[in-house]
C-alpha cells in the first residue's frame, strides 16, 4: 500500500527557472499532493499582487537528494503573505518522481507497471508448486514456486498495440510446520508507441475494474510506475484519489480468481477492453453496485435499481433502447436466466421494487396501495437485484450460463438472498 512522503528541495515555473523557491512537497495517498513554498514562483511584490492566485499547469521541483519532479494540475490553496517573506501553497492532482515535464499529456512513456493491493491474493494458491528436494537418506528441502525460476507470469494482448503483462514473484520455504510465502504480484500494460501518462493509466484503469469485479470490490492501487521511452528508466508516478486507499484486505468469496477464468481470460479481458468505449461512463458506478459492503442504506437500494435497469435495457436487451422500465427489466432477467439453479431461490416481487425505488428516489408521497420495503427486507430485496446485475455484467463479458452458475454460487452474492 502506498505511504506518505515528503520531498525537500527548490521549485520554479519551467518558463520562470530563474526564479527558485524552496519549499515541501508532502504527499498523503488518497488525500493530497501539497506543495508549502517559502516564497514565492511568480516573485510578486507587494500585499495587492497575492489577491490573484494563478493556477499553474505544471511546477518543476528539484529535491535536496537531486530528484527531478515534475507536479500538474496546480491549485493554489491559500498564501500567508507578509512584509518579508511570503508563504504560498499548492495543491497538484497529479505528480512524476524522477523526470521534469512540461506538460502533462506529454507522450514520453511506453510502459506501466502498477502493483494491485490484492493481485496475489486473486491469483491465488492455485498455481503454485510445491518442490521436494532429498537431502541426504531422509531429509528433504521444501520450497514453493510459480514455475521453475519461482515466478509466474502471464500476458495477453488486451487491444491494438496493448499488452497486459500479470507477473508474482514467490517465495516460500517450509518451516517448523507451516509455510511461509513473501509474494510480489504486479501488472504491466506495454505499447511500442510513445504515450502520455494518462494514456497508459486509462489503460491500467481497464483491467483495474476487471480486477475489481472478480473480487467484487475495489482493487486499489499499491505503487504505480511508468517507463521513458527515450533513456528506459522508471519514474514514479502519484495521482490524489481517495479510491486507491484501501484498509482493509479481509479474504472473502469472490466472484471468479484466475484460476476460474485462466483458460479463457484473454478472450474475456478482450470483450471486457472492447466494451470500455460504451460502458466507460457508467463501469464506475456499476462496480460501486455490485461490490461487497460492511454497510447499508436506502442509497445502495437506488443505487443498484437504476443501474440494473439502465444496464438492462441499454446492453441487454436484444433491442437496444433508450426507454424502458424497472419491471420489465427484472422479469426479463429472471427468464433470461432461469435455467441457474440458485434463480428459484431468488424471487423478487416486481411492483415492490419499482414503489420502493420511487419512494427512496424520488421521494414520492406513500399512498396506501404502495408496497414500500423497509429496513432488512430492503436490504435482502438489494442483495437479490445485485445478483442480477452481475448476471447481465458477466453475460456481457461472454460467460456461459454452466460458469455463472459456478461463480456466483461459489461467491458471497447469494448469502443475503
Amino acid at each position: 500500500m502506498r505511504e506518505s512522503k515528503q520531498f525537500k528541495g527548490i521549485w520554479y515555473l519551467p518558463d520562470s527557472p530563474e526564479i527558485e523557491v524552496a519549499g515541501t512537497l508532502n504527499y498523503i495517498p488518497g488525500k493530497s499532493i501539497k506543495l508549502e513554498l517559502i516564497g514565492d514562483l511568480q516573485g510578486r511584490g507587494s500585499v495587492v499582487d497575492f489577491l490573484e492566485s494563478r493556477h499553474f499547469e505544471v511546477i518543476h521541483g528539484i529535491t535536496n537528494k537531486g530528484i527531478e519532479i515534475s507536479l500538474f494540475d496546480c491549485l493554489p490553496s491559500c498564501d500567508i503573505v507578509s512584509e518579508r517573506v511570503p508563504m504560498t501553497f499548492y495543491n497538484a492532482v497529479y505528480m512524476i518522481e524522477g523526470k521534469h515535464m512540461d506538460r502533462f499529456d506529454q507522450p514520453s512513456f511506453d510502459r506501466m507497471e502498477v502493483g494491485f493491493v490484492r493481485l496475489a491474493e486473486w491469483i491465488g494458491e492455485e498455481v503454485m508448486r510445491v518442490n521436494m528436494e532429498k537431502v541426504g537418506t531422509s531429509g528433504y528441502n521444501t520450497s514453493v514456486c510459480y514455475g521453475p525460476d519461482k515466478q509466474f507470469h502471464a500476458s495477453y494482448g488486451v487491444e491494438e498495440d496493448f499488452v497486459l503483462e500479470i507477473d508474482m514473484l514467490a517465495v516460500g520455504n517450509f518451516q517448523f510446520g507451516s509455510v511461509q510465502i513473501q509474494n510480489e504480484a504486479t501488472a504491466a500494460i506495454e505499447c511500442p508507441r510513445m504515450l502520455s501518462a494518462w494514456d497508459l493509466h486509462k489503460e491500467m484503469n481497464v483491467f483495474q475494474s476487471f480486477l475489481s469485479f472478480g473480487l467484487l470490490e475495489h482493487a486499489a492501487y499499491s505503487f504505480t510506475r511508468l517507463r521513458d521511452k527515450d533513456s528506459g528508466l522508471m519514474v514514479e508516478y502519484y495521482w490524489t484519489d481517495f479510491r486507491e486507499v484501501q484498509v482493509s484486505a479481509k479474504k472473502q468469496r469472490k466472484l471468479f480468481r484466475f484460476a476460474d477464468v485462466k483458460e479463457n481470460l484473454l478472450i474475456l479481458l478482450k470483450a471486457w477492453y472492447g466494451t470500455t468505449k460504451e460502458v466507460f461512463p457508467i463501469r464506475r458506478h456499476l462496480m460501486e453496485a455490485v461490490f461487497i459492503s460492511d454497510s447499508f442504506s436506502s442509497n445502495n437500494f437506488v443505487t443498484v435499481a437504476f443501474a440494473l435497469e439502465g444496464f438492462y435495457h441499454r446492453f441487454v436487451k436484444t433491442q437496444r433502447s433508450s426507454k424502458g422500465n424497472l419491471k420489465s427489466a427484472i422479469s426479463s432477467v429472471q427468464k433470461r436466466f432461469r435455467d441457474l439453479s440458485f434463480m428459484n431461490r431468488i424471487k423478487v416481487d416486481t411492483e415492490q421494487v419499482n414503489d420502493s425505488r420511487n419512494y427512496y428516489a424520488h421521494l414520492y408521497h406513500r399512498e396506501p396501495h404502495h408496497q414500500i420495503l423497509v429496513g432488512e427486507r430492503l436490504f435482502r430485496m438489494n442483495e437479490k437485484l445485485k445478483v442480477f446485475l452481475v448476471l447481465c455484467m458477466l453475460e456481457q463479458m461472454g460467460i456461459d450460463h454452466p460458469h455463472m452458475e459456478k461463480m456466483v454460487s461459489k461467491s458471497r452474492l447469494l448469502e443475503n438472498c
